[in-house]
C-alpha cells in the first residue's frame, strides 16, 4: 500500500496543510501553505508530482488526541474523551479502515447512558481532512 499520494488541487488548502514538497530531488516536510501563495504555483507542483500528502495512518489519528483501543472486524477503533460544553462528559469513537480509508465517527454521551450518535460516515484520506472534520464537528 502506498504511503503518499498526489492530491487534487481542490484538496489543497492555504494555511495549515501537512504535505511534502520536492526540492532538488529531496522531499521536504511542511505543515502549511502560506495564504499569499499563487494557486498556479501549487498547481504546477501537483502537475509535476512535486507535492505529495501522506495517507492518514494510526500515528496521525493519535497525534490528534485519540487513543487506540482495539481492532474490530479488521478496522482500528480509537477513542477520545472531552468535556462538551452542553454535557458533562463525552467520548468520541473513531473506527478507521486503513485500506479503504473508510471512517465512522460516533459520539457517546455518558449523561444519557452511553447512547451513541453517528456524527460522520465516509472516507478520510489524510490528517488535513480529519483535522478539518473534527473542527466542523466541534470535537477538536
Amino acid at each position: 500500500m502506498e504511503k503518499y499520494y498526489t492530491p487534487k488541487i481542490d484538496e489543497v488548502t492555504l494555511g495549515r496543510f501537512e504535505h511534502e514538497i520536492k526540492v532538488n530531488d529531496k522531499w521536504n516536510v511542511s505543515d502549511h501553505i502560506p495564504a499569499d501563495t499563487n494557486p498556479a504555483i501549487t498547481n504546477a507542483y501537483i502537475e509535476t508530482k512535486g507535492l505529495r500528502v501522506k495517507y492518514l495512518d494510526y500515528e496521525d489519528i493519535e497525534s490528534l488526541g485519540f487513543k487506540y483501543a482495539h481492532k474490530y472486524n479488521g478496522n482500528a477503533v480509537f477513542y477520545k474523551e472531552f468535556d462538551d460544553p452542553r454535557k458533562i462528559h463525552t467520548e468520541i469513537e473513531l473506527i478507521y479502515n486503513e485500506v479503504s480509508k473508510w471512517c465512522i465517527i460516533s459520539q457517546g454521551d455518558f449523561e444519557a447512558g452511553f447512547e451513541e450518535t453517528t456524527r460522520f460516515t465516509g472516507t478520510i484520506k489524510n490528517i488535513n481532512e480529519l483535522r478539518a472534520l473534527l473542527i466542523q464537528l466541534g470535537v477538536d
